[in-house]
């Protein structure tokens, strides 16, 4: 299959902007061969004057020229962005689809034929720091299209997975930084009550239920060795699971998982 050339982006919001600088700045792709459809003008002009890209409100002017079409789009928006320009693309267009959620079958309805590939990015692509995963549909795979992977290789890392598990990745790669930045904010706020309020049992009083448990948790990260990486792989573990399939997972943590761990090591 030849080489992607042109290639247009339905949304131009944050991710899509972080895609565009690896590609522009890191891949090296000229900014005049990338068109950017973005309800915002605004934004569209913000786009153009960063990367060179050429930025519109409507797709109208491109869609059906582009040689590869990124659905860059939130999940809420995706079935007027389809009904705009479906019917529109070129025959042979490979589509790329970053929406969370959204299945190959889906939007196979949409672009029969197609080589269409999904996407799971997550928000360190921001920094060219990025690991994404990708699946492909039977089209794509018969023609072993490297368009996604060399996109999203510009940005991070990238790596092929089935489609079976990329709701797991959507809980583990794609929330995952954002858990782990939250546990790592409050082990910093917790360290730096430890050395304004010195006095344990003010510590206890000032701290409440879910803080009380992630102190106890950060407790056992230091004086359990090993133990305390058992426990962590179990929270994981658990955190893949539910969130993979939709669950609040702070929620759950408050209702079972805290009071289960905490009861298993003796508390």
């Amino acid at each position: 299959m030849e080489k992607v050339q042109s290639i247009g982006f339905i949304g131009g919001g944050m991710m899509a902007g972080a895609i565009l600088d690896g590609m522009v700045n890191r891949m090296k792709k000229n900014p005049t061969e990338i068109f950017v459809s973005e309800r915002r003008q605004e934004r569209c002009d913000e786009l153009h004057d960063m990367y060179g890209v050429s930025a519109s409100t409507s797709a109208d002017s491109f869609i059906g020229n582009v040689d590869a079409v990124l659905l860059a789009v939130k999940p809420q928006a995706l079935d007027a962005a389809l009904d705009e320009i479906a019917s529109k693309v070129k025959s042979d267009a490979r589509i790329i689809s970053i929406v969370a959620g959204v299945p190959l079958a889906r939007l196979e309805k949409a672009f029969p034929g197609h080589p269409i590939v999904r996407v799971m990015p997550n928000t360190p692509l921001s920094v060219g720091e990025g690991m994404s995963a990708y699946t492909f549909n039977d089209a794509a795979e018969a023609v072993k299209d490297t368009t996604a992977e060399e996109i999203f290789s510009s940005c991070g890392k990238a790596v092929k997975v089935a489609e079976s598990l990329m709701d797991a990745v959507t809980g583990l790669s794609g929330s995952g930084p954002a858990y782990a930045l939250l546990m790592h904010c409050q082990t910093a706020v917790l360290w730096q009550g430890f050395h304004v309020i010195m006095h344990e049992s003010w510590r206890h009083r000032l701290f409440w239920v879910p803080q009380k448990w992630y102190l106890r948790q950060e407790s056992i990260l230091m004086l359990c060795g090993m133990r305390s990486l058992l426990l962590q792989e179990r929270l994981l573990q658990v955190y893949v699971l539910w969130s993979s399939r939709g669950y609040a997972v702070p929620l759950l943590m408050r209702l079972w998982l805290q009071p289960a761990v905490l009861k298993s090591w003796g508390n």
